[in-house]
């Protein structure tokens, strides 16, 4: 492969969404469909995040970052989906949940807006979103595992 091949090859998989689907380890049988976090995805997330702000002070223009935004943003590029929760499940993140006793084993089916929430009240689940999406390995490795699998079958 020469090097504008490569170069070109390089400049695309740097625009490949890539989204695999992840068992929560604090909740059994809860899956998440989480997108790799690649240098792109981080960049739209924080620039999506700034608000820029007159400061009269200084008389110049300040950007700042919004925490709002930014959860909005990590519950919208990184986290496409979910199965297997419900309020019974999400009691073990979230000890303090209080739910009608019928609806405990009810399905909590993905909406942004209790994505949000949910990374707004629980540091596990943000840490844990936040390590699988951010580490190359979790969306390399159950490829190579994949590859292997097909390999078995011949």
């Amino acid at each position: 492969m020469d090097n504008k091949n490569l170069l070109n090859a390089i400049q695309k998989a740097g625009k490949v969404k890539r989204t695999l689907e992840f068992s929560c380890p604090y909740i059994k049988d809860f899956f998440v469909s989480i997108t790799y976090a690649n240098k792109m995805v981080l960049q739209d997330i924080r620039d999506a995040s700034r608000e820029v702000r007159f400061n009269p002070r200084t008389r110049e223009r300040e950007e700042e970052l919004n925490e709002d935004k930014l959860r909005e943003q990590y519950a919208t590029k990184l986290i496409s989906g979910w199965r297997g929760l419900t309020p019974r499940k999400l009691q073990k993140l979230l000890p303090g949940l209080s739910v009608e006793d019928e609806d405990l084993d009810n399905s909590i089916p993905y909406t942004k807006e209790i994505a949000i929430a949910l990374l707004d009240s629980s540091l596990e689940f943000t840490s844990w979103v936040d390590s699988i999406a951010t580490t190359v390995e979790n969306f390399t490795a159950i490829e190579k595992k994949q590859e292997k699998e097909l390999e078995n079958l011949d």
